[in-house]
């Protein structure tokens, strides 16, 4: 089987790549090695934006089992000699990065994962001040509400891209009360797609509400309302990436891109899932380089201020991470990651609430919400066991979630994953008819619609509150496999909570744990 190797941080995108099959991120600089009664965990603390994680079981290339960090800090890429010669070369940098590189360990006298996970959780309260346990013990919600998105109409037979209505301001505050009224109590909406012309926006320099979803005072309404209904909004955006680059934004593609090694600019294509490769003929979007899009954290910041707004959910901060290669003024992965950490602390200190996608650990301790968080593994055939380190690390000191339930293609695995890794629900609505998506590049919205959907998620809420809305302040004090399938996860006051994977019900010690289902024990519900 292949090796192990995931990129800490993910991808950097101002590398250049032909085609994506996967991404594999830790969100995490941290790993581990455990045997016979002890263990130890590695922190990789500077430098962790250039490292990869590498494992191994013994055999492959020597006789040990093996974890271990590496890093890339010279990059490279391949340069045409002349548009004369199809001949190319490899470009390098010019040299190593003037940083350091650290790595903390710790040892511990026992060998389960959960000791680990509790000591890097301990680590990380002793070295973020603002990372504080919970004190509030309710299901957390978050709801992706989708605004506007992007369709092509004709004027006088020329073919534009224009905003096309998803969800009004009216229409999302409606939805919000309904939810609401519900008796959703931990309510926090993502409204994605709001400004600039929709999902895929223009550059966050300025906020211009969008005249197809309504007026200046139906969006003031709808704040109103949540600030009213102790609601956490935040507003959707994208810094680091600039799509729908015109002529009456501040974004000049050659000036304000992002360099790759080789000098061309940073222009990037979606990837087809099926075939894997770049699809040039849906769109193309832009790396902006760290100079250009840091002054526009504060643009979007005061934008929004204005209008009322302190939330931003950031669909690229603490998921994306990259350089900038520019060989007249660089940016490294490092300092680029030490830039957006200033800002991040400095919006949290004005009062912001800011969410995040997937969790990055440099954007944790300034999050309130974390919102994609991969649940499980991608899948790697070497991989014997998912065991949930994140999530024993960070529940009872931040709220997170996995991705929408109602557009997961298996909806009932996803649901016993959040409910073993105690993560909130996240959905994702539109007060829209399915038919709006055809022919559009937004079909992966396919089951957002509201009135479909409403019930069920109201139904699942329910029900995971009534089991579970004790637990969301306590830390996870024991997790462990029971049975082929079958898993629990303690908390601290001494709740167990019993999911099973398989087709058939399992007896556990008299606890019968009925098919694709959980059961709660104990604990103070």
């Amino acid at each position: 089987q292949n090796a192990y190797k995931s990129d800490v941080y993910g991808w950097d995108y101002a590398l250049n790549r032909d085609a994506v099959i996967d991404e594999i991120r830790a969100n995490m600089p941290v790993f581990g090695i455990s045997n016979n009664g002890s263990s130890f965990i590695c922190i990789i603390n500077e430098g962790n934006s250039y490292a990869f994680i590498e494992a191994d079981v013994s055999g492959n290339g020597h006789d040990y089992n093996y974890a271990a960090a590496n890093y890339n800090l010279i990059h490279s890429e391949m340069m045409d000699i002349s548009a004369k010669s199809d001949r190319t070369v490899r470009m390098f940098e010019d040299g190593l990065p003037n940083e350091v590189l650290t790595q903390k360990y710790i040892f511990l006298d026992n060998d389960d994962y959960v000791s680990m996970a509790v000591a890097f959780r301990e680590y990380l309260m002793n070295q973020f001040p603002e990372i504080k346990k919970r004190t509030k013990s309710d299901l957390p919600v978050a709801v992706e509400i989708i605004g506007a998105i992007d369709r092509t109409k004709h004027y006088f037979g020329i073919p534009f891209r224009r905003p096309y209505e998803l969800t009004s301001y009216k229409e999302a505050l409606e939805m919000i009360k309904e939810l609401k009224n519900s008796g959703i109590t931990d309510l926090s909406i993502n409204y994605n797609g709001w400004f600039n012309g929709g999902i895929l926006h223009k550059a966050p320099n300025k906020v211009k509400l969008i005249s197809e979803l309504g007026s200046k005072k139906d969006f003031e309404n709808l704040v109103t309302y949540t600030k009213e209904n102790d609601i956490d909004l935040y507003l959707a955006t994208n810094i680091q990436f600039v799509y729908n680059n015109s002529i009456t934004d501040n974004f000049v593609r050659v000036r304000d891109s992002a360099k790759q090694v080789n000098r061309k600019i940073v222009e990037l294509t979606p990837y087809n899932p099926v075939y894997f490769g770049k699809e040039d003929d849906l769109y193309t979007y832009y790396l902006a380089k760290p100079d250009y899009y840091l002054k526009n954290f504060n643009s979007y910041a005061e934008g929004i201020a204005e209008l009322g707004a302190y939330g931003i959910a950031f669909e690229d901060i603490g998921k994306t991470l990259s350089a900038d290669y520019n060989k007249k003024n660089p940016v490294s992965r490092e300092k680029a990651k030490n830039l957006q950490v200033e800002k991040l602390k400095q919006l949290a200190s004005q009062g912001y609430d800011i969410m995040i996608h997937s969790g990055n650990l440099y954007a944790v301790p300034y999050a309130k919400f974390i919102v994609d968080v991969n649940l499980a593994t991608k899948g790697y055939s070497i991989i014997d066991e998912e065991i949930p380190f994140y999530e024993i690390a960070l529940h009872g000191l931040v709220s997170y979630a996995g991705t929408p339930i109602n557009l997961s293609p298996n909806y009932k695995k996803h649901l016993l994953k959040t409910v073993e890794t105690g993560a909130g629900l996240y959905f994702s609505f539109m007060d829209a008819d399915i038919f709006d998506l055809q022919d559009s590049r937004y079909t992966n919205y396919f089951a957002s619609v509201f009135n479909d959907q409403k019930d069920n998620a109201i139904e699942l809420y329910q029900k995971l509150k009534t089991d579970l809305k004790h637990i969301y302040n306590q830390f996870i004090t024991d997790h462990k496999k029971v049975s082929n399938g079958v898993y629990m996860t303690q908390y601290e006051d001494g709740t167990r909570v019993y999911v099973n994977y398989n087709d058939k019900a399992y007896n556990h010690m008299g606890i019968e744990i009925p098919a694709m289902d959980y059961i709660v024990e104990g604990g103070g519900q």
